[in-house]
């Protein structure tokens, strides 16, 4: 159990000071415009194995994100056609966050506003989007005992060690 408890504020620690331009290179966003079709959108997802497009107006602003949970909540089982705009199924605003911003702040805005995609800004300029995939990947590379050794259910407690 002290382990556990110094892996934890270790964890704590390490959030506190490493920010999001420390996971090294991310995945550049993939931009669209409000009157891109849904069909469209779907085709770039494939094409570019991504899960998220980043919306703009015609100024070349993000107004919003497009995510595959937009597609599967509000499309896909509602039978809307595929060939209308994604315009009113965005999320909107969306959250953003900078390469200077904390992994830990990071994190508590991702579990607290439920989002799997951040794009990352510099100035109102997207310049990257990070992932909870990224952010699960980087973590357990840096406490990969700690990640790797979690028990099946998060609160999950043994009472003896295994073939004890």
């Amino acid at each position: 159990m002290r382990k556990e408890a110094q892996n934890k504020n270790r964890f704590v620690e390490y959030s506190r000071q490493k920010t999001i331009k420390d996971l090294g290179q991310l995945r550049a966003p993939i931009a669209v415009k409000i009157n891109t079709t849904i069909r469209e959108v779907i085709e770039l997802y494939n094409k570019n194995r991504t899960g998220s497009v980043l919306v703009y107006d015609k100024r070349e602003k993000i107004i919003g994100i497009f995510t595959e949970r937009d597609l599967l909540q509000k499309i896909l089982n509602k039978g809307i056609s595929l060939d209308e705009t994604i315009e009113p199924y965005i999320s909107k605003p969306v959250k953003t966050v900078d390469s200077r911003t904390t992994l830990g702040e990071t994190i508590k805005m991702m579990t607290e506003g439920g989002f799997r995609h951040l794009p990352v800004v510099e100035g109102e300029r997207a310049v990257a989007v990070l992932s909870c995939r990224t952010l699960i990947r980087h973590i357990s590379e840096v406490y990969p005992g700690a990640v790797f050794n979690l028990p099946p259910k998060f609160d999950q407690k043994f009472d003896t060690l295994h073939g004890a």
